[in-house]
C-alpha cells in the first residue's frame, strides 16, 4: 500500500510540474529517502494561482484576399522549391552511395616479395578499379572574345618627305637657222588656172507619185466592207496612218482579168472524167511538160548559169542544194526573170482578198505582210509587179515567205528578190528549211512487172516502203541513194504511163508548189540544163524538147492543164503568169 501511495504522490508532483502550477523546490530528494517505508509520506502541496493580466485588444485590419493568379503563383513556387529540395536530397544520397562504394571496393594491396634463388622479383600491383561513374575532369572552355573587341592600332609611321634630288638639265642642242627662200620670178609667163566650164544638163523631172493620202476610201473598193475592216485592223494593230491606207487602196484597181481569176479561185473547176475528154487531146503530163521543157527554157538556163556561176556555187556550198535545182525553180517560175508578172502586186492582192469568199482571209494576210514589207523597206507599194496571186520577184515568193526565207546574199542591206543573188540564196534556204537532204537523189525512173502497181496510191502525199514496191513489181532502173520511205509517181504520157520513184527531196520540191507535175517539171528541167553545162555527168535524163511553134492557149485550157495533177484538187493556185490570155511562144 505504501509503495502505491509513493507512486501516486510522485506522479502528482510530475503532473503539477508540467502544468507549471507548483514548484518542486520544496521537496528534497534527501527527505524522501529519509522517510521510513511504513510511514506514510506527507506532502505539502501548495497551489499557486497565476495572475491573469488582461491585455488590451488591438483591432488589426484583415489581410486582403489574394487573387487567384497570386495563389496559383504561390503554389507553383512552393512546388518548385519542393522539387529543388527533393533533387538536392537525391544528389546527396547518390554522392553518399558513391563514397561508400569507393570505400568498400578500393583496397590497399601491398605487393609481397617473392624470394627466388638468385634475385628478388616483385609482383606487379593489381590494377586499380575505377568505376564508370567516376567523374571526368572538364576541359576548361575557351574564353569568348567578341568580334567587336578593340584591337590596338599599330602606331602610324611618321611621314618624312623625301629629299628632292636636283636633276641635271639636258645639254642644249644647237639648232641651225633655216635659210629663208627667196622668190625668183620665172623667165616665161605662166598660164593662169581656169576651171572647166560645167555643162548644164537638163534636169530630170521628178517622178510624179500618186496621191497616197486621202481622207476617205475611193476607187474600186470604196463600197467594200472588207476593205474598211482591213483598214481598221491595220491602224489598230500596226499603227498605220488611216489617210495613207485610204490613199493606197484608193489607187488599187480590180481589173477584169483579176476579177475573173478571183472568181475562178473562188469556184474551182471540177475534174472531168476520162469519158468526156476529147479523143484527139494529148494526155495531161505531155501537155503540161510541153510548156516548161522547151529549148527556150534550157538556153535561158545555160546563159543564166554562165553569168551567175559563182553565186550558184556559193549558195550550193552554203545550203547544200544543187545549183541545177535552183535553176529549175527559176526556169519554171519566171523563165530566169523574163516574166516576173505584168500586174501590180497591190491590184492582185486587194482583188483576191476582197473579192474571194473562199480564200479571202489568206490573201488578206498576204496583203498585210506586203504593206509591212514596203513600209520597212521604204518602197512605194504601187510600184512592184507580181503574178495574179501576188507572188513577187524572180523566185515568186509570197509576201509572208519573204520575211521567213529571204536572204540578203549580195550584202546591200535588204532582201530584193528582183536581184538574182538574193533570189538564188532565198530558194536554197527555202529548200534547206523544208528538209532537203544533201547528196541524195530526187527521183529515178522505174519499171514494172505486170499490172499489180495499179493498186498503189500515187502522188507525193503517199509513202511506200521499198519492200512493198518490190512486192508490187516496181523496181528502179538503176541504183540510187534515196533512204527511208519512197513516193510512187505515175505520169499519164503519150506513149503510156511513166513510172518514177521519188525520195525526200522530191517531196521538198512539192513544198514550193503542191503539185506532182510541177515537181517533175522542175526535176527534168534541172537535169536538162545540167546535161548542157556538164555533159560528162552521170545519170542524167535527157528529156525530149518540145517544139516552140505553139499556138496561144485560152484561160480555160490553162486551168484544165494545171488541174490535171493526180493529187491536187485546187489547181487554180498553181497558175502563174506564164498562162496568160495570149502567151508568146516565139
Amino acid at each position: 500500500m505504501v509503495t502505491n501511495r509513493v507512486l501516486n504522490v510522485s506522479s502528482g508532483i510530475l503532473f503539477l510540474a508540467l502544468l507549471g502550477g507548483c514548484s518542486t523546490n520544496n521537496i528534497q530528494p534527501t527527505e524522501m529517502s529519509q522517510l521510513p517505508v511504513n510511514v506514510p509520506a506527507v506532502v505539502n502541496t501548495t497551489v499557486i494561482k497565476k495572475k491573469i493580466v488582461q491585455k488590451p485588444v488591438v483591432h488589426r485590419p484583415r489581410p486582403q484576399v489574394a487573387t487567384l493568379a497570386q495563389q496559383v503563383a504561390k503554389q507553383r513556387l512552393a512546388k518548385q522549391k519542393a522539387a529543388q529540395q527533393l533533387a538536392a536530397r537525391k544528389r546527396q544520397l547518390a554522392q553518399k552511395k558513391r563514397n561508400m562504394a569507393k570505400r568498400h571496393l578500393v583496397r590497399k594491396v601491398v605487393p609481397k616479395q617473392v624470394v627466388q634463388r638468385r634475385h628478388v622479383v616483385k609482383k606487379a600491383a593489381p590494377r586499380r578499379y575505377t568505376p564508370r561513374y567516376q567523374a571526368v575532369k572538364k576541359v576548361p572552355q575557351r574564353r569568348y572574345t567578341p568580334r567587336y573587341q578593340v584591337v590596338k592600332k599599330a602606331p602610324q609611321r611618321r611621314y618624312v618627305p623625301r629629299q628632292k634630288v636636283a636633276r641635271k638639265a639636258p645639254p642644249r642642242r644647237y639648232v641651225r637657222p633655216v635659210p629663208q627662200r627667196v622668190y625668183v620670178a620665172p623667165k616665161t609667163a605662166m598660164r593662169q588656172y581656169a576651171p572647166r566650164p560645167r555643162v548644164q544638163r537638163p534636169q530630170q523631172r521628178p517622178q510624179q507619185l500618186p496621191q497616197l493620202r486621202k481622207a476617205s476610201l475611193t476607187g474600186d473598193f470604196a463600197g467594200n466592207t472588207q476593205a474598211h475592216r482591213f483598214i481598221d485592223k491595220m491602224v489598230s494593230r500596226h499603227g498605220f496612218d488611216r489617210r495613207y491606207l485610204n490613199g493606197v487602196l484608193s489607187n488599187a484597181q480590180a481589173t477584169n482579168w483579176m476579177r475573173k481569176m478571183a472568181a475562178k479561185d473562188e469556184r474551182p473547176l471540177k475534174r472531168k472524167s476520162r469519158k468526156n475528154r476529147k479523143k484527139n487531146r494529148s494526155p495531161s503530163w505531155t501537155r503540161y511538160r510541153s510548156h516548161f521543157i522547151t529549148s527556150r527554157h534550157i538556153n535561158a538556163g545555160v546563159a543564166f548559169y554562165n553569168k551567175h556561176r559563182a553565186t550558184l556555187e556559193r549558195a550550193e556550198r552554203q545550203f547544200g542544194v544543187p545549183k541545177e535545182y535552183i535553176l529549175g525553180i527559176l526556169g519554171v517560175e519566171t523563165i530566169f526573170g523574163g516574166n516576173v508578172g505584168k500586174n501590180r502586186a497591190i491590184d492582185a492582192l486587194t482583188t483576191m482578198a476582197f473579192n474571194n469568199k473562199r480564200r479571202g482571209r489568206y490573201f488578206e494576210s498576204e496583203l498585210e505582210s506586203y504593206l509591212l514589207m514596203t513600209r520597212s523597206a521604204r518602197l512605194n507599194p504601187l510600184t512592184p509587179k507580181a503574178s495574179y496571186a501576188g507572188a513577187l520577184g524572180l523566185s515568186q515568193f509570197m509576201p509572208s515567205n519573204i520575211k521567213k526565207y529571204g536572204v540578203d546574199f549580195d550584202g546591200d542591206g535588204g532582201v530584193n528578190l528582183w536581184k538574182p543573188d538574193d533570189a538564188i540564196a532565198s530558194i536554197a534556204k527555202y529548200f534547206k528549211r523544208h528538209g532537203w537532204r544533201t547528196g541524195e537523189m530526187v527521183a529515178v525512173p522505174a519499171r514494172s512487172r505486170g499490172k499489180r502497181y495499179r493498186s498503189l496510191k500515187v502522188g507525193f502525199k503517199h509513202k511506200h516502203s521499198p519492200a512493198r514496191l518490190s512486192r508490187k513489181g516496181i523496181t528502179a532502173k538503176y541504183s540510187h541513194n534515196m533512204k527511208g520511205s519512197l513516193r510512187f509517181i505515175k505520169l499519164n504520157a503519150r506513149g503510156g504511163d511513166e513510172l518514177w520513184v521519188g525520195g525526200q527531196n522530191f517531196y521538198v520540191i512539192t513544198r514550193y508548189n503542191h503539185s506532182t507535175h510541177y515537181a517533175m517539171a522542175v526535176h527534168q528541167l534541172a537535169q536538162a540544163i545540167k546535161q548542157r553545162v556538164e555533159p560528162r555527168s552521170h545519170r542524167i535524163i535527157s528529156p525530149k524538147v518540145a517544139p516552140t511553134n505553139k499556138r496561144s492557149i485560152s484561160v480555160e485550157e490553162a486551168m484544165e492543164l494545171l488541174s490535171a495533177s493526180n493529187d491536187r484538187k485546187d489547181a487554180v493556185t498553181e497558175l502563174r503568169e506564164l498562162t496568160a490570155k495570149e502567151t508568146d511562144w516565139s
